[in-house]
């Protein structure tokens, strides 16, 4: 499991301290107080995206401040002469021979 990134900080809504924003695995913002144990976690885009913005990070900030992955093209697919076409094969024959 590898450890949250901090993306900013907030104040604790429940004691007011000032906390870690970090990001969870799947993206979301999510603050843990140190102090008062409260857990305050996103579960959803909207909720994410009020967090980020009490917190004075934008969603433009984020996106930029990561480099977009280099794109690799796909591998274009020869046939698999074990697999033939629909319509052909052991299965098509029979089928066209019960059909007579």
């Amino acid at each position: 499991m590898k450890p949250r990134r901090k993306i900013g900080e907030l104040a604790c809504p429940c004691c007011g301290r000032v906390q870690p924003l970090t990001e969870q695995a799947n993206g979301f913002a999510m603050l843990v107080c140190s102090w008062c144990s409260v857990k305050l976690q996103a579960y959803g885009q909207e909720s994410d995206a009020l967090l980020r913005k009490k917190a004075g990070i934008s969603t433009e900030q984020e996106k930029s401040a990561e480099p977009a992955p280099a794109g690799t093209p796909a591998p274009i697919r020869k046939p698999n002469p074990a697999n033939p076409p629909a319509g052909s094969g052991f299965l098509a024959e029979l089928a066209k021979a019960l059909a007579e």
